[in-house]
Parts: C-alpha cells; sequence; structure tokens
C-alpha cells in the first residue's frame, strides 16, 4: 500500500506542535516571571499549542494502524502477531523514553494501541467502522465530562481506526480541496472556543479538539493551493521519521536542561527570557530534523527507529500464500499450522487459530501489558497513611525493624524485610516503592491466565487474564506499596499449584505446595483461608482419596510451622481496632468496592454479563464451559473454585467480624480478585463462543474501567496530601526554621506525624521543638511520645519562624496571607497554637489542601 502524503504531512505538522507543547515542561520552565505575572509566551502558547496537537497525532495514530492492520492482512499469515509485535516494540521505545521524560505518549499509545486498536482487529470488516466510531465517541465525551486528558486517547485512537477502515484518507489525498468544506463551521468555532477559554480555562481540552480539527483542515486546504510543494518539502520529511525526531528532540531538550543547570548559578529561579529562548530553541531543533530527515530519506527509505520498528513488526512472521482455486483450502490450512508453528505464538492470534495453545507466551504477554497499565502514573499520587507504614518501617536498620515487628505490625513482616532490601536498591519515591507491586499484578495475571487455561479454554484464560489487568481493585493494588498485590499473586500461582499437583500426583510438587503455603500465609495471614478454598476446588474435582491425602499432609505440614507465627500475630490483633463495625455500608463494600472500587460502570456490565451467563446456562443446562465431566449441581469446576474463593473468605470475614472482632475491610480481601477475574471470564465465554464477541467486551470493560483508573492516578488519589504538604516545607521553608505538628490533629487517618514518616528528607533542617524519639528507637512505625506544646515553651521561644501542620479548617480560606491571620475555630483551641501565640507569634500564612493545613507563623 503506498504512502498517503497526506498523512505524512499531518503527522510532521503534529510533530513540531508537539515539540512547541511538551519543551516548556522538559526544560522545567516557571510559568511565573520574578514580578509575579504570567510569562507572556506561555499565555499564547495555552491558546494556541496546548492540547492543540496532541489529539491530531493521537488521531493519526489510530488511522495509521486500521492502514497497516488493511496492508498486513494481504502480506502475513498472522497479521495480528506482526501488530502484536509492533506495539510491544513502541512499548519498549516508550519505557525507554519515560526515563528520560516522564509523561510522553509513546508508552500510553503503546498500552492503549494493546487494549483498544489489537482488539478491534477483531470486527468484522463491515461494522468495523460504526462500532469504532461510536465507542469512539463516547470514550471523547467521557473525556471532556471528566475533563481528563489521557482519557481522550482511546477514543481517538478508535475514531482514527474508524476513519481509517474506510477510504476517506485516499480520498482527501487525492482531492484535499474537500477540506475546505468544514473550514466555515471550523473557523467560527475556534473562534468561540478561545473565548469560552479565556473565561472557563476548564474548557480547554473541548476548544483543543475543536482547534485540532481546525489545523488538520488548514493543513489539507492548503495542500489544494500552490502551498502543497512547500508542505510536501518542510512537513512530510519530518513527518516520515516522527519517531526518530520526536526521540531526538526529547534527548536535545534534556540535555540542554541539564547543561543549563550545571552552568547555572540560580538554580531553581525563574530565567528573564527562558520562554522565548525556549521557542527559539524549537525552531532550531526543527530545521535542523527537517534538514537531517530530507537527506536521510535520499537514501533509505526509513528513519532508523522507524526501520528498526519496521523490522521487529514482521520478525518471523510467515508470508501469506495467496489461495486461487486449485489451493484455497490448502491456504487455509497452512495459515493454521503457521499460526501453530513458533511465528504463530502471540496473544491474540488464538482468536483466529484454534489448533495452538501457547504454554508460556499467553502469560508472559498478559503479564506485560496487566504489569504496564499498573505502572503507568504510580509515581503520581501522595504516599498516604499506609505507604506512609511502609517507608517508616524500612527506614531503619534491620535490627531496629525486627524490634518493632516484635512490638507492632508482625501480619505485614514479610513484606517490610522484602520492602527494607528493595530500598537499599532503589530510592523511597512513589513510583519505586510502587513498582514491586506493578510487577506482582503481572505475576497475578499470568497466573490467572495458566489456572483458567488449566480449567477451560485459552479464550477464557486470555479474557480472564485481561479483565484482572483492567480490574479496578487490581489496578489500585498495582499503585500501592503495600502487600496487596502480592498476595494476590501468591494466592493465584498457589492454586495454580494445586491443580498441577493434583494432576500429576508428584511429591516434590506437594512439597512446593507446602512451601508456598507457608511464605504465603507469612505474607498475609489472611492466606490461611485459601486452605478451605482448595479443599472445595479438590471436592468439585472430584480427586481420589490419595489426592486429598497428599494435600492433606502438605497443609498440615505448612500448618505446624505457621503455629508460633500466627499466635504471635494474634496477640497484636489490637492494631485492627481502626476497623469499624458492620453497617449498611458493608454491602457496598462487598457488592462494589471489593473488586470495582469506584468503578460503577464496571460493576454494572460485570453484573449484566454474570446475569446473562446464569440465564444462558440454565437455558441449555447440557452445555458446559469446561469440558470437565466433575462438577457439583451442574456447575464446572472452574465455575466453583471461583465462587468458593469469593464467597468462603469473604463470608468467614464478615462472619467473624459479627462474632467476635471487626476484620473486614475491602482491601484485605485484594488475594479474591483473580477469582473475580476468573469468573468474569468464564462468564463471557458462556454468554457468546464469538471471539469477536469477546475481544468487544473485553474492550467494553476497559473504557468502563478507564474513568476509575485515570483517577487512582491522581495527585490526590489516594485522599492524602502528604506530598504537597512536603513539597511546600521544602519549597518555603528555610533551614533554622521550626516545625511544630499539632499531634492532636486527625488527618483522616493519622496524625501529621505520618507526613515526615513518608517524606523525611523534606523536613531536614528544620527544628522539630516537639521531637523526643525516633519511630525506629521507639519500634513504632510512627514516633511517639512528643513533648505536648505546654512543655516547650523555651523551645518554642528560641524560633524566629515556625511551620505548624495542623487539620484542615473548612472554615477559613484555602489559602490566606496576611499580618495576623485567625487561627480558626478547631486550631484556636489548640496548645499548639495557643502556646506559641502566649510567646508573641503571629499567623502570617496559611495553606490548606485536602486534608492538613500548613501555618508559618512569625515574631
Amino acid at each position: 500500500m503506498r504512502r498517503l502524503e497526506s498523512l505524512d504531512v499531518l503527522r510532521g505538522f503534529a510533530l513540531c506542535g508537539i515539540l512547541f507543547a511538551n519543551a516548556p515542561g522538559m526544560l522545567h520552565l516557571k510559568r511565573l516571571q520574578p514580578d509575579g505575572s504570567i510569562d507572556p509566551v506561555a499565555t499564547a502558547l495555552d491558546y494556541i499549542v496546548t492540547d492543540r496537537f496532541f489529539p491530531l497525532f493521537s488521531l493519526l495514530f489510530g488511522i495509521s494502524f486500521a492502514l497497516l492492520w488493511r496492508s498486513v492482512r494481504t502480506r502475513t499469515a498472522a497479521p495480528r502477531r506482526a501488530l502484536a509485535q509492533r506495539l510491544l516494540m513502541l512499548l519498549i521505545f516508550g519505557i525507554l523514553h519515560h526515563l528520560l521524560q516522564p509523561g510522553e505518549a509513546l508508552l500510553p499509545y503503546a498500552v492503549f494501541g494493546l487494549i483498544f486498536l489489537l482488539p478491534a482487529t477483531a470486527l468484522p470488516e463491515r461494522w468495523a467502522p460504526l462500532v469504532t466510531a461510536v465507542i469512539g465517541v463516547a470514550a471523547l465525551l467521557g473525556a471532556l465530562v471528566v475533563e481528563n486528558k489521557m482519557l481522550l486517547v482511546p477514543g481517538l485512537f478508535l475514531l482514527g481506526f474508524a476513519v481509517g477502515s474506510t477510504t476517506l484518507p485516499q480520498r482527501l489525498d487525492a482531492e484535499p480541496r474537500y477540506a475546505l468544506w468544514s473550514l466555515p463551521a471550523l473557523i467560527p468555532l475556534t473562534a468561540l472556543g478561545l473565548w469560552v477559554q479565556d473565561r472557563h480555562p476548564q474548557a480547554a481540552l473541548a476548544v483543543g479538539l475543536v482547534m485540532a480539527a481546525t489545523y488538520a483542515c488548514l493543513i489539507l486546504a492548503a495542500r489544494s493551493t500552490r502551498l502543497r510543494g512547500a508542505l510536501r518539502a518542510v512537513f512530510a520529511p519530518l513527518g516520515r521519521t516522527a519517531l526518530t525526531n520526536y526521540i531526538a528532540a526529547s534527548v536535545i531538550l534534556v540535555g540542554s536542561r541539564r547543561i543549563a543547570e550545571a552552568l547555572s548559578t540560580t538554580p531553581g529561579l525563574p530565567r528573564p527570557g527562558a520562554w522565548a529562548q525556549t521557542i527559539l530553541l524549537c525552531v532550531l531543533i526543527l530545521v535542523v530534523q527537517c534538514a537531517a530527515s530530507s537527506l536521510w530519506l535520499n537514501h533509505f527509505d526509513q528513519g532508523p527507529l522507524e526501520k528498526l520498528w519496521r523490522a521487529v513488526t514482521y520478525w518471523r512472521v510467515p508470508v501469506k500464500i495467496a489461495a486461487t482455486s486449485n489451493n484455497r483450502r490448502e491456504s487455509r490450512s497452512w495459515q493454521c499450522v503457521a499460526a501453530t508453528s513458533r511465528a504463530g505464538r502471540m496473544l491474540w492470534d488464538g482468536f483466529g487459530c484454534d489448533t495452538y495453545r501457547s504454554r508460556w507466551l499467553d502469560p508472559l504477554m498478559v503479564a506485560v501489558i496487566a504489569m504496564v497499565i499498573s505502572v503507568i502514573g504510580a509515581g503520581v499520587p501522595s504516599f498516604w497513611y499506609d505507604e506512609a507504614s511502609t517507608i517508616s518501617a524500612t527506614d531503619r536498620s534491620l535490627p531496629d525493624l525486627v524490634r518493632m515487628l516484635v512490638n507492632f505490625d508482625a501480619v505485614h513482616g514479610l513484606y517490610y524485610l522484602g520492602m527494607h532490601e528493595w530500598f537499599a536498591l532503589f530510592p523511597r519515591t512513589e513510583a519505586w516503592a510502587r513498582l514491586p507491586s506493578s510487577i506482582a499484578i503481572g505475576l497475578a495475571a499470568a497466573g490467572v491466565v495458566v489456572l483458567t487455561k488449566l480449567l477451560s479454554s485459552r479464550t477464557a484464560a486470555l479474557s480472564a487474564g485481561l479483565l484482572f489487568a483492567i480490574l479496578p481493585r487490581a489496578t489500585w493494588a498495582g499503585v500501592e506499596a503495600r502487600s496487596y498485590a502480592l498476595t494476590a499473586a501468591a494466592a493465584v500461582w498457589l492454586t495454580v499449584v494445586l491443580l498441577v499437583a493434583a494432576r500429576h500426583r508428584l511429591a516434590s510438587i506437594w512439597v512446593l505446595y507446602a512451601v508456598l503455603l507457608y511464605l504465603s500465609v507469612l505474607l498475609n495471614i489472611y492466606l490461611v483461608l485459601m486452605v478451605t478454598v482448595h479443599l472445595v476446588v479438590l471436592s468439585a474435582m472430584r480427586q481420589p482419596r490419595r489426592v486429598l491425602a497428599a494435600w492433606a499432609a502438605s497443609t498440615a505440614t505448612a500448618a505446624v510451622g505457621l503455629i508460633p507465627s500466627t499466635q504471635f500475630i494474634i496477640s497484636q490483633a489490637r492494631q485492627v481496632d481502626w476497623i469499624a463495625p458492620l453497617s449498611r455500608h458493608t454491602v457496598v463494600q462487598v457488592l462494589i468496592l471489593q473488586y470495582f472500587d469506584h468503578a460503577l460502570g464496571f460493576a454494572t456490565i460485570a453484573a449484566i454479563v454474570l446475569i446473562a451467563a446464569i440465564l444462558r446456562r440454565r437455558r441449555r443446562p447440557q452445555q458446559s464451559v469446561n469440558s470437565t465431566p466433575a462438577s457439583i449441581r451442574g456447575l464446572s469446576p472452574i465455575a466453583v473454585m471461583s465462587l468458593a474463593w469469593i464467597a468462603i473468605p469473604t463470608g468467614i470475614l464478615l462472619t467473624y467480624s459479627v462474632a467476635a472482632q471487626p476484620i473486614y475491610t475491602e482491601r484485605y480481601l485484594c488475594f479474591t480478585a483473580p477469582a473475580a477475574a476468573v469468573g468474569l471470564g468464564i462468564a463471557i465465554q458462556t454468554v457468546t463462543s464469538s471471539r469477536t464477541t469477546v475481544a468487544v467486551l473485553v474492550a467494553v470493560f476497559a473504557l468502563a474501567a478507564t474513568p476509575n483508573y485515570i483517577h487512582q492516578r491522581g495527585s490526590y488519589a489516594k485522599a492524602q496530601d502528604y506530598r504537597q504538604v512536603a513539597d511546600l516545607i521544602r519549597t518555603h521553608a528555610a533551614p533554622g526554621d521550626c516545625l511544630l505538628l499539632d499531634e492532636t490533629a486527625d488527618l483522616q487517618p493519622g496524625s501529621p506525624s505520618y507526613i515526615t514518616a513518608a517524606y523525611p528528607t523534606a523536613f531536614v533542617g528544620l527544628t522539630d521543638v516537639a521531637f523526643q524519639a525516633s519511630a525506629a528507637a521507639a519500634a513504632q512505625l510512627s514516633r511517639v511520645d512528643d513533648a505536648p506544646p505546654e512543655q516547650l515553651t523555651v523551645q518554642i521561644s528560641r524560633c524566629r519562624v515556625l511551620w505548624t501542620i495542623t487539620a484542615r479548617d473548612l472554615t477559613l480560606p484555602a489559602n490566606d496571607r496576611g499580618a495576623a491571620l485567625p487561627p480558626g475555630p478547631a486550631f484556636g483551641r489548640t496548645g499548639a497554637y495557643r502556646v506559641p501565640h502566649a510567646i508573641g507569634f503571629r499567623l502570617v500564612q496559611r495553606w490548606q489542601f485536602t486534608k492538613s493545613q500548613v501555618i508559618r507563623s512569625i515574631r
């Protein structure tokens, strides 16, 4: 298929705009000038560039993907494998580029391409444009409602795929004057949008879409004039080498910033004229890239990275043999044989040929997808109360950590020991602290694929694995620096080992089961509930007494080893006294929050699919999702396993909470999340046997999960503001200033001391007037026995500037400054205010966040 010049020109044009949009952030430019006003260049970029070219580039990606899909179908016998390899290579580019430029586009492009564009290829050619267009428009409307830029990407991808699936790109390339017809409507809309954005900045995303369409139509219309040659000369080379130029520009900009920082005598301060200099730098980069791209394309047909990308796309992909009237049947047979060979071992090829069952590549592919989905945005949310405990517990010597576990929080002992060694290698940042959880989600997703394939079909296994990757509880656990994701991985692989042991009946596998059970319960004592689940699974599979005896011996062996640690953990049961008794809200926790977090759309679709599966099974009870004859009341063993895995642990915790002590909270049952994904995967296969419909349903689930996924990765996703407070102190406090934590304040949960535990480096250089003993010295997770303000008169009197952290007061402004600010009704009653006030301190500045309040006082 020949290249479309119009797409190359548009891609090159969009690349230029993206450079101007990204450069200020990559160079760490300050919008405020030294006099406090916003730089006029920054304002101009807000209206002309920001959010204008990103939508155009995303739309072009979808169009190009559809055109490539049309091309690879005629050239290869495994077209989806070729596209999957292409997206995985883009994923590698994105991960490497992300290290250079956090927030870049390649990584989310690859992820959304795997989730949305690759399944879109399974749609019938006749219906693909309509279906993808409808879903794309819905996704765009959702993005505009929640005002989230990232949610625009899947919608624009699908709209682009819809456009590329028609003949519109070819027609516009041949007759660009057609674009003129839309300008009379788009230009007034653009003017109106700029006027609206000036008064309502939150409309920037919607205005960006309109202006992107206007820019595209203007460029296309200009191609019908004498400017066509100039546009082709300037933008087409950039468009044909877009990947190389995009990454090269990042290298240049980051390198320029590092050099400027090294030479600067006032790092971090606004530089006069920096924005104008950045514009000139971008122009210079584009001129050089345009010239270099033109020279390169005189000798090669693609850019260097594009050439590598193409090579990986078709690496070991079998060439398609054209079918004739004499060999059409043999051609189809050859294609299936090719798909079952080494060249056909890719995730989505299973939807096109049933003769091959990949043993390791399916779980590996799903694991990579799940891990990347979890790791994206992991560093954005602030640490919160639970994660501050992880940072505090691991920020001490190993003997001090053991001493703390003897006194408190032994239930997380194995996780703390592992994270202690992790932080010996990696920094204590949000992203690095949560990376083990993201990896664990990938391992759990792989386990879901393996487990489901042991008891059901490959289609059900892939569906269950992908559904787990996007399950709201799993994406939540993937950005939580706690053991919840690890418990999910442990539970699913423990179950895999159980099934393998029951099938092969080897003593060595039962020993492995006992060891894994022992380690799993050490990781989290709630995993002991998997023992009852496994008993039900073995009963559902009607295993002989020999297998049951081997299971009982392995379980008993692990139990004997767990007796000391279990008794020790039970003796610390007071640490869960904070859990509230069961109430009406518990129903919401069990039915929605436990697996779907706040994704009500995902929960609704899941309920519809489950009900449809039940009704369909009642109509045709003789048909089973699983070919295994053993069942309980007509349910296949995998269905029994999923139900037991969900119901038994949940029921036991609820019963114990009523009878003895409240211990139920939805996040403690994260280890049952794989069962929910398995159940949904089996339900989907029960509802439909069409692989196309299965792919569409998985994509619908992904769309429903996206808003909640984006919320989980917001700055305040965990309803805490620890990092915001720490950043403010780091930015505004000076060495020698004093710090006073109002420990009577409830930050829901925790006290201000947990902020210092989560971000200790932000408070280095300050004089903590109430500090008595560190958390490590006290063998606790947070510092204790701070002296009350009434006993700190001497220490406070030595201070000139006092920073106080207390709880937010909704009756006061979020930000305030003055000669003597009022303390507010809540803070005014505390010793943290009364004692400094009696000494002569005046409140001169106040910052309020979601839960915390920071006050600067002087005297």
